[in-house]
């Protein structure tokens, strides 16, 4: 979000994922695929987009899939270790990057693309500040903010990274909570925000925390719209 304005308050906040998977990754986890390589010991850095909850092939196998933003491309990637979920979850949320090793290279015999696979052996790391030379991409170029004020039932409408101006009233959820990324610990805190037409779940990073009172009333511009499981909430 850019900035928020509490009414009646002149108090001002500067703060600092695409489209669903295809109805057919429910059924099964990949397509065939032939074997590239093994990554060995040599990490991949890489942003996450698109992570799924956990799912359940065919062959009830539980896996989730996820897209990796590396520096110069992105990958298509699986994981058959449902217990490494909440570690991605805890990165996919806060937009950081992850270090992955031990994972393999696939090649997608139906799309001759590939694939990076991840399973019990695979590591998942924080990376360091000096691992990471690239930001992540959350948004086209072309999108602009939706001018006016967008109402929580009409944002629940919008598609996924749709940039909105919203006022409601906040309401915080929980302690707040530490997430490491890129070697630094960020405090995030779970919120909701409330208008007169809907509730939505809201995420509040870093300095934003410090500077609002549950219970007050917010005019939050250029805020964005994120999906998970299917629920959309703001960030």
């Amino acid at each position: 979000m850019d900035n928020m304005d509490k009414f009646n308050d002149n108090q001002w906040l500067t703060d600092t994922e695409t489209p669903a998977s295809n109805p057919k990754d429910e059924e099964k986890p990949t397509t065939v695929t032939k074997n590239v390589s093994d990554s060995g010991d040599k990490p991949m850095i890489a942003y996450l987009h698109n992570l799924s909850p956990i799912k359940k092939s065919q062959r009830d196998n539980l896996y989730f899939d996820m897209t990796l933003q590396t520096e110069d491309t992105t990958y298509r990637s699986v994981c058959f270790s449902p217990e490494k979920h909440t570690q991605f979850l805890t990165r996919y949320e806060s937009s950081s990057p992850v270090k992955l090793s031990k994972f393999q290279l696939k090649r997608n015999t139906r799309t001759n693309e590939d694939e990076v696979h991840i399973n019990k052996r695979s590591k998942v790391d924080d990376t360091e500040e000096s691992d990471v030379s690239f930001d992540i991409k959350v948004l086209r170029p072309t999108e602009k903010c939706k001018p006016g004020i967008t109402t929580v039932c009409d944002v629940l409408q919008e598609d996924t990274n749709s940039v909105v101006n919203v006022c409601g009233r906040i309401t915080l959820q929980g302690p707040i909570q530490t997430i490491m990324s890129k070697g630094k610990a960020l405090r995030k805190q779970e919120a909701v925000l409330t208008d007169n037409s809907a509730t939505i779940r809201l995420v509040l990073w870093e300095n934003d925390i410090s500077k609002v009172s549950s219970e007050s009333t917010y005019d939050i511009s250029k805020v964005v719209l994120k999906e998970y499981e299917k629920a959309k909430y703001l960030k």
